[in-house]
């Protein structure tokens, strides 16, 4: 994949620069381009062009050099003439930065010197684009296989099993792709890189159906990149606009038309479970989340299920049915429930884990999530 298509998703992230602060240069040789012109560029918030910062001829031998200050870090790039897209992705994490270029390269159009972040970028790009091709390879065969007619039971049986292998290669695919971006961000080394990699994680994993960051955790590693940067703008806005940690405390009905408040059980903590008695992936989880109920119960834990249901008996015939033990609240009033819509519940099953004080500390996690922080958490 092109990685000038990542600038063009994170640019609405990228903070002002200032006329006057920190100068950086970038100097070095552009190949196979008739070019005259090579420009520095940023792409501002709220802009539809990119700014062009500064400008250079490309000397015969290609050699070039680009000077501009800026009042802190950012995202730039390089284009070539009156190229439509930019050649290279930079971010100043130094006064002078190197670029080689042989723009008839179209897989390593670029390398870059001087700059560690913008090495990260340039790896955590192409991972990205290996990364799209083995899940578009696994969704076209699983694709493929949807559309085959099995002519008996055994071949459905091959065809279904293969579908599984296909899924469960996807999820891993993906999965690794957001270890690497957490990895970037653990790291630490430039608020730059983490608003780009997180934010183009965010738009891919829209795209391709994948499990992005929740915002409990990109809330995380936002405080994270503020605790190390603390004065970067692009991370106080970006803080700005997150949801807050407090879970919000709402009551709703039980099982016996009692209400139950979530700040009664403060002091534990307390997944609030979203879920239905006609939503199949919700009843399907079930068992897994009764298993890790059994497992923490004694241990500090609770769960507090609110249901999207209208009708009370099936709300109450899924309880008994799935073994669900722990406090149950609805308002019956399906997709209005007053709950799912304090917490911006869009679909079900989803949950929130509440620590003892009452902050939000994880979200949208499945069983087996749910145990791994859980046991982080419960030592």
């Amino acid at each position: 994949m092109n990685r000038v298509l990542f600038v063009l998703l994170i640019f609405g992230f990228v903070s002002c620069t200032s006329k006057s602060g920190n100068s950086f240069t970038v100097e070095g040789t552009v190949k196979n381009t008739n070019a005259p012109m090579i420009y520095l560029e940023q792409n501002l918030a709220n802009q539809e062009r990119p700014l062009i910062i500064d400008s250079s001829k490309i000397e015969s031998d290609g050699k070039f050099k680009l000077t501009t200050t800026t009042k802190e870090e950012g995202i730039f790039s390089l284009r070539a003439g009156d190229a439509g897209l930019p050649f290279a992705v930079l971010i100043n994490d130094s006064k002078k930065i190197k670029v080689n270029a042989d723009l008839s390269n179209r897989n390593n159009p670029y390398t870059v010197d001087g700059s560690r972040a913008s090495e990260e970028l340039i790896q955590f790009d192409k991972m990205i684009g290996q990364k799209l091709e083995i899940l578009s390879h696994y969704s076209q065969h699983y694709d493929s296989l949807i559309r085959t007619k099995a002519l008996n039971i055994e071949q459905q049986k091959t065809i279904d099993s293969l579908r599984r292998v296909d899924s469960l290669g996807y999820e891993s695919e993906s999965q690794q792709m957001k270890n690497y971006v957490l990895d970037l961000t653990k790291k630490n080394i430039s608020p730059s890189l983490t608003t780009y990699v997180v934010s183009t994680f965010q738009q891919i994993a829209e795209r391709y159906g994948m499990r992005g960051f929740t915002p409990t955790e990109v809330s995380e590693i936002v405080n994270n990149g503020l605790s190390k940067f603390p004065d970067n703008t692009t991370l106080q806005e970006w803080k700005k606009t997150l949801r807050p940690g407090k879970a919000p405390d709402f009551a709703l009905a039980d099982t016996t038309g009692s209400p139950v408040s979530l700040s009664s059980l403060k002091g534990k903590y307390v997944l609030v479970d979203f879920w239905a008695s006609w939503c199949l992936p919700c009843r399907k989880e079930n068992p897994h989340i009764v298993a890790v109920y059994n497992q923490f119960k004694d241990r500090n834990f609770t769960i507090l299920g609110v249901s999207l249901d209208t009708l009370r008996q099936d709300w109450m015939t899924a309880i008994h049915t799935d073994k669900l033990t722990w406090n149950h609240v609805s308002d019956l009033k399906g997709w209005e429930n007053k709950a799912a819509a304090m917490y911006g519940v869009q679909s079900i099953p989803y949950n929130f884990l509440i620590d003892p004080d009452g902050t939000i500390i994880a979200e949208g996690m499945t069983s087996s999530e749910l145990e791994r922080k859980l046991n982080e958490v419960l030592k």
